[in-house]
């Protein structure tokens, strides 16, 4: 008793939220977990999940989540995954919504400045005077482009019905490198506002790992 106590006192607060989630995909009827088209279900393979311009695969009845090489997902991710597959039915079919940026979440004035570290500003700081460098990073996420915001400004879908539109800024003679992501109100709706930081922040590495590919070819080239 007392082992098992320590144990589950020396579990983080996202391999809680893991256990719990896991726990209730393997009670789910996975068909109704794919509530939109571009989500599919093999009963040998699991659920495949479109994410980040890629996919991932959900392994039943473990709800384990997998990249599309093997590898497994970090447990802040598979949260995220899981999360959202939980609540992909409440996500509009047709998005008509307002748009909203990060301080329109539950919560979300109050932990602006931990989300706009783990994106916002990582995201100025790597691309910095490079508007164009990002452009081209982005296209690894199947953007849509909108010309006319900022130096740069796109859409990626970065989960099924859950856009996420980036504008950036590069430095200029006034003012440094700034970027303000915007969602459609409806994900508050099916996401958590800790998970739309986790969504936001992986978007952003996604992104920053595009640039530096580009840029060691470039440098090899």
């Amino acid at each position: 008793m007392v082992m098992g106590a320590l144990t589950a006192q020396n579990k983080t607060g996202v391999d809680l939220a893991l256990e719990l989630a896991r726990d209730e995909i393997s009670k789910a009827n996975p068909e109704l977990l794919c509530a939109h088209g571009a989500i599919s279900f093999d009963p040998k393979s699991g659920i495949r999940l479109p994410f980040l311009g890629s996919a991932r695969i959900i392994t039943l009845p473990d709800a384990r989540v997998y990249l599309e090489d093997g590898r497994e997902e970090q447990a802040r991710v598979a949260v995220l995954l899981l999360h959202y597959l939980l609540a992909a039915s409440q996500f509009p079919t047709v998005l008509s919504g307002p748009r909203i940026d990060f301080r329109g979440l539950p919560g979300g004035m109050s932990y602006i400045g931990p989300f706009s570290g783990r994106t916002l500003f990582r995201l100025a700081r790597e691309f910095g005077d490079d508007a164009r460098l990002l452009r081209e990073a982005a296209h690894s996420l199947k953007p849509k482009f909108l010309e006319e915001l900022g130096d740069v400004s796109f859409t990626v879908e970065a989960l099924p019905q859950v856009p996420v539109e980036i504008i950036f800024w590069a430095n200029d003679d006034e003012f440094p490198a700034r970027a303000t992501f915007v969602y459609d109100a409806s994900i508050g709706a099916g996401l958590r506002t800790e998970d739309v930081v986790v969504l936001s922040e992986a978007l952003v590495g996604e992104l920053i790992r595009a640039g530096r590919k580009l840029k060691e070819s470039r440098a090899n080239a």
